[in-house]
């Protein structure tokens, strides 16, 4: 698919904002501005603000790019092309039109008993299935590798809607992305599970940690060196580690581990296993989207 006029402005702005910014949004520490209601989201720790009126003034400018945008390159659909409101990536019809699983007990049961590495979780829901070439599978290349932070959040919001008044978010969990290394989070300017995780927070007024899980090492990309099960087990193996200061948080809490994208699961079932080693009560699992399983 051509990248737009549009796309290129809003790639080039959103890499500027988010390398600037706060780790993820364009908005202050705390509070993000993405939905209906206020999103809580747990600050990440910082040496200082010293900064601070150049990052609003960052942001400001950053909204007005956007405003101005969205005037010159009228939004549209990501598969259709029909116009949108500003705020949308897909239209009604083609989310409608999305392969989808079910958000119910059975479907997590299943989801979890068909994970090649076993997870250390009470539940997983995914929301959609991953179709080459589909609405979904474009809208998560775009967040994930042309700098379209916005989709994740969108993308978050429609997962959001359909998780209001589930199970899996009952005890009033916490929301913690999977966690981007420091290098890789530089390269792409945001992580896109943090922004998932903001835009679910804003249709469910759940709290966000966005650095409770950090990468304690490098690691390969599992899709793009196409590794076999036992290398991707090995990949993850001790990748991951909470963060000292969210100890004390993630074990008065439930705790909903959040990612773009699940396969094998190695790399959520690590951050799961990470999460109950240092004490969280119950660990639940959530993916946008995962490929259907092969007949």
């Amino acid at each position: 698919m051509n990248k737009s006029g549009r796309d290129f402005f809003r790639e080039q702005n959103g890499r500027t904002a988010h390398t600037k910014g706060w780790g993820g949004r364009g908005e202050p520490p705390g509070f993000s501005t993405g939905g209906a209601m206020k999103t809580q989201t747990v600050a990440h720790e910082q040496p200082g603000d010293a900064g601070g009126r150049l990052r609003a003034g960052l942001n400001a400018a950053s909204r007005s790019i956007h405003a101005l945008l969205d005037f010159v390159y009228p939004p549209r659909c990501l598969v259709c092309e029909v116009p949108l409101r500003p705020e949308d990536v897909l239209c009604a019809r083609c989310i409608a039109d999305a392969p989808s699983y079910p958000m119910t007990a059975g479907a997590s049961h299943e989801h979890l008993a068909s994970l090649s590495y076993s997870a250390d979780a009470r539940a997983m829901f995914v929301a959609f299935e991953f179709e080459p070439g589909g609405g979904i599978a474009e809208t998560i290349h775009a967040m994930k590798y042309r700098g379209l932070f916005r989709m994740a959040r969108w993308l978050g919001r429609v997962i959001g809607e359909r998780c209001v008044g589930s199970e899996l978010v009952g005890g009033d969990p916490l929301l913690v992305p999977v966690p981007l290394h420091p290098v890789k989070q530089l390269e792409r300017g945001y992580n896109q599970a943090a922004e998932l995780c903001c835009g679910i927070a804003d249709e469910t007024g759940l709290t966000v940690v966005p650095d409770a899980l950090r990468r304690a090492r490098y690691t390969a990309s599992q899709a793009a060196m196409k590794l076999d099960l036992a290398r991707r087990k090995s990949n993850t193996l001790n990748a991951f580690e909470v963060h000292p200061r969210r100890v004390a948080l993630i074990r008065e809490r439930p705790v909903i581990v959040v990612d773009d994208l699940i396969t094998t699961g190695a790399t959520i079932s690590e951050c799961a296993f990470v999460l109950r080693e240092q004490g969280s009560p119950e660990v639940r699992l959530l993916a946008a989207a995962r490929p259907p399983k092969a007949e």
